[in-house]
């Protein structure tokens, strides 16, 4: 990476475990001078939060008030990776309506607010950076019909995060503003939440992996992979997403596709 994106502050949602934790190690590691992870669990590394350059806030996203009083804490925040999530399976007429109603809480609303919050309060640069975290599952890419099937409630969320951030791109480009939003869509990650790792151990779970195959699916990405990809975006802020591709089997950059 470029020494233009040496000693940046990051701010990660998620980061406690799987993608947001590889970020905000790959972060630490490579060119952040303060990483800020919000989650409402202690990251699994605990080593990583030394109180100097990475402090970890404990805060629960869906809590608008607790989530305001740490976004006040924050200033010259010059990278957003908007990762936190949760997944609940299920078709829109069979999903547990509670658990729509966690996605829809976690997804939509305060990945808002800390945007909105950010940019509103003058607390991320004028050229920040904005990486939010979607899904190869809220395209059409070819992917396994039982997959989508499956998957068809956590789907139809994460395209309402793709149209919140294309109208964000489009109002913060009629406003002149300098700060770039990207997207990325992974495939399946092998992390607690998709149930590819042990949330215990920290294990790969090799059922997940059948799993994923008898739904058509032949590659997963790990988190480290995941890291690699946001990394890269942020080396390259003409290019709107990176999208995994299963036809070419990686990760292809450029327009979102409607």
């Amino acid at each position: 990476m470029s020494s233009e994106f040496s000693n940046k502050r990051i701010l990660i949602t998620g980061g406690s475990d799987g993608v947001g934790l590889a970020v905000a190690e790959k972060a630490a590691a490579d060119f952040a001078s303060r990483v800020d992870i919000f989650d409402r669990n202690s990251p699994k590394n605990e080593r990583l939060v030394d109180g100097d350059r990475v402090h970890f806030h404990e805060v629960d996203i869906t809590d608008r008030s607790a989530l305001a009083t740490e976004l006040a804490g924050l200033n010259g925040v010059d990278i957003l990776f908007n990762n936190a999530g949760i997944l609940r399976p299920g078709g829109l007429l069979d999903v547990e309506m509670e658990g729509l109603d966690d996605m829809l809480k976690v997804f939509i609303l305060p990945q808002l607010l800390i945007i909105r919050t950010l940019i509103q309060d003058g607390k991320m640069t004028d050229l920040g950076r904005i990486i939010q975290m979607s899904s190869a599952m809220s395209l059409d890419y070819g992917y396994p019909e039982d997959a989508k099937k499956r998957l068809r409630a956590y789907r139809l969320v994460k395209r309402f995060v793709d149209a919140m951030i294309a109208e964000l791109r489009e109002e913060l480009g009629e406003a002149g503003s300098g700060i770039n939003i990207q997207t990325i869509h992974p495939g399946p990650i092998q992390t607690a939440m998709t149930g590819g790792v042990d949330a215990t151990t920290g294990e790969v779970s090799l059922d997940y992996q059948d799993h994923m195959r008898e739904l058509g699916w032949q590659v997963w990405h790990t988190p480290v992979e995941i890291a690699g990809e946001v990394k890269r975006l942020l080396s390259i802020p003409e290019v709107s997403s990176s999208v995994y591709d299963p036809r070419v089997k990686s990760f292809v950059l450029g327009e979102e596709e409607d």
